[in-house]
């Protein structure tokens, strides 16, 4: 099979959701025609990996794409994730640098105003851990809540259903961000 014919079978698997065959189909990609792959085989593949939640390869292919292909949003974006998923979502935070060495790389990055990207979850699971401490934090929480723009945030609050069928109401993004900057500037 040539580079072109396993290229587009990979993409076609992946298209269809169909992440563990594209990603045998990746793999034999790479295996075979390394030198030939794009950025986009490299999304591709770092893409099937993270919708199957094997983020630690996912991190290690996007890192690897990114070597080649330095300005790929494609691969920055599933680099951030990956980051985002083993560091930034585990909870408790058991390894404070490490968290926040992850959230610094998130912010490098990703784009404040792409909406795929964890950007914004992220500096809000920030400011969340410092705000454990405030009184010690606040400084540090308003240099994050500074690192989001306001015209780029969600304006929709976020619902759903309780346990016991209560409509839970939470605060929109842009919300949040006023209250998170007018509490820590009080």
């Amino acid at each position: 099979m040539t580079y072109q014919e396993l290229s587009a079978r990979a993409k076609s698997q992946r298209e269809a959701r169909r992440f563990d065959e594209a990603i045998e189909s990746y793999r034999l990609l790479f295996k075979e025609y390394k030198e030939e792959c794009n950025q986009f085989d490299f999304w591709g593949l770092s893409r099937c990996l993270q919708k199957t939640g094997a983020h630690q390869e996912c991190l290690e292919v996007s890192r690897n794409g990114l070597k080649k292909f330095r300005q790929s949003a494609y691969l920055r974006n599933t680099y951030s994730w990956s980051i985002y998923h083993l560091y930034i979502r585990k909870e408790p935070v058991t390894d404070r640098v490490q968290f926040f060495r992850a959230a610094e790389a998130i912010a490098s990055f990703s784009d404040a105003e792409d909406e795929y990207s964890p950007y914004v979850l992220t500096v809000f699971q920030v400011i969340d851990l410092l705000e454990e401490n405030y009184d010690k934090q606040v400084q540090e929480i308003l240099k994050w809540i500074r690192k989001l723009r306001p015209e780029h945030l969600d304006t929709d609050p976020e619902q759903f259903k309780a346990a016991d069928g209560k409509l839970i109401t939470l605060p929109s993004e842009l919300e949040k961000y006023y209250l998170i900057l007018t509490k820590a500037l009080y």
